[in-house]
């Protein structure tokens, strides 16, 4: 099995770190192959002293401080927070990839759910970065695709805030799909991260997936992998 070292920023989280270690402990994946690199800054409640107290019951936890004394940022395509992004993620990154243990990071924002067999799935689809679908609402009824930022086809064009009935009727479901960029939720192979590929401060995920593509690499979702944004 490979070893995965999953890396998650966590600001005001306490309303949901519960949830987030619950699907740490439940991922269908080797606990002695998992590694986890939470990056906190920044908040106001309890979360901070929530992750300490993991990383005391849980020894392949790793609790990084980053306290930036910037403001919470909206959810918005803004310069500023692109900056403020990329600066904690690759922080994370840089972490994770201190020693020779990993050989895939998966980049898990600490308020996105996935499912129990997502990394298994990811990990056999041997490619070099790649992302499940990233879904708002309850998955698969209700549910409408949440990242059309970040994902974008081969042609440019994003991916549609659409129902995933849609997805089920249009959008090829049995094989990973090629594209320009992702977000959300992304695994990557550790050689493409030690080639220098890292968020960018002007485009984060989008930057990422350029940079990985300039030095010979490629992106990809794969439809039989979800990602919910709690």
């Amino acid at each position: 099995m490979y070893n995965i070292a999953i890396v998650s920023p966590f600001r005001d989280s306490e309303a949901y770190i519960t949830g987030y270690i619950d699907q740490i402990y439940a991922l269908d994946y080797p606990p002695e192959c998992l590694r986890v690199h939470c990056i906190e800054g920044d908040s106001t409640d309890n979360t901070k002293q929530l992750l300490a107290d993991w990383t005391i019951a849980d020894d392949r936890i790793t609790l990084i401080q980053y306290d930036t004394g910037k403001a919470r940022f909206d959810s918005v395509v803004s310069q500023d927070r692109f900056k403020h992004l990329a600066g904690i993620f690759n922080t994370c990154l840089d972490t994770a990839l201190a020693d020779d243990w990993a050989d895939y990071v998966f980049m898990l924002p600490s308020d996105v759910a996935i499912q129990p067999g997502t990394i298994n799935t990811l990990v056999e689809r041997n490619k070099d970065i790649i992302a499940p679908m990233f879904w708002k609402g309850d998955h698969p009824n209700g549910c409408r695709f949440y990242d059309i930022w970040g994902f974008r086809m081969l042609d440019g064009q994003p991916l549609p805030p659409n129902a995933y009935a849609y997805y089920q009727a249009n959008f090829e479901t049995e094989k990973p799909v090629e594209m320009d960029t992702i977000g959300g939720a992304m695994l990557a192979r550790r050689d493409v991260l030690d080639s220098g590929v890292r968020y960018t401060p002007e485009d984060v995920d989008r930057g990422l997936c350029w940079t990985a593509k300039a030095n010979g690499f490629s992106v990809w979702c794969d439809p039989q992998a979800h990602a919910i944004h709690r």
